[in-house]
């Protein structure tokens, strides 16, 4: 299992660089896409929902990983493809593939609050914590209470949604089993949030695993996702 789930977390990484509901009529590709009403978020939001190839056919539960920025179609596709070619290889698990779409202020979603110069360029950040509710407390009672789920539950984000990843796990949430933060922003604050997460990390008890990665090429993120790594 930790071998597999392990795998599962890189294999996924590798895709950095690219309540109510009403269900839609399911799209040519593997998934579907639903609306949930959300009190919290004060919306409807949309999902994504792929299941594994074998969910039809046998009464097994499975893992959950939850994809930020699913209106991004090919990130999310990539990730469904992804998860599928290497459960059918047996080396990694069988996912239950969760996108969800971003609102039309995305900043809003996945971002702290703002100090500096980085509240006067984006000025309606700082819903992450509103948003983290969502997805424990509206979306995942959501998905459990129609598919058959296990326990262990994966988030997975990118750029702001790699931060706001580093910063439910940094707040103590207990929902997630294993975060991926790719490519994170994590220079938000005047890179202030690089040292305060990894402090607030380092003192948690019982931390979800936590897989951070950039590319080499990304020059300023990618040194500070190192400096992360390092703290």
């Amino acid at each position: 299992m930790s071998h597999r789930l392990h795998l599962t977390l890189a294999v996924i990484c590798s895709l950095s660089g690219a309540a109510a509901f009403a269900q839609s009529r399911p799209p040519s590709a593997p998934w579907v896409r639903e609306e949930i009403r959300s009190a919290v978020l004060g919306e409807r939001r949309g999902i994504l929902i792929a299941t594994p190839e074998r969910y039809r056919n046998r009464p097994d539960s499975f893992a959950v990983l939850i994809v930020l920025d699913a209106q991004d179609r090919a990130l999310f596709e990539s990730a469904v493809a992804n998860a599928r070619f290497l459960a059918s290889r047996a080396e990694a698990l069988e996912l239950i593939v969760v996108g969800v779409e971003n609102s039309a202020d995305r900043a809003r979603d996945l971002t702290p609050r703002a100090t500096g110069a980085t509240a006067r360029r984006m000025p309606t950040a700082g819903g992450a914590d509103q948003f983290a509710r969502f997805l424990s407390t509206e979306l995942l009672p959501h998905i459990r209470a129609r598919y058959r789920t296990r326990a262990l539950t994966l988030l997975a984000g990118h750029s702001l949604g790699g931060l706001f990843a580093i910063h439910v796990v940094a707040s103590g949430e207990p929902t997630y089993g294993a975060v991926i933060a790719m490519s994170p922003s994590i220079w938000w604050n005047d890179s202030t949030a690089l040292v305060s997460y990894s402090d607030a990390i380092s003192r948690l008890p019982t931390p979800p695993r936590l897989f951070v990665t950039s590319g080499s090429l990304e020059g300023g993120l990618d040194r500070a996702t190192r400096r992360f790594a390092e703290r």
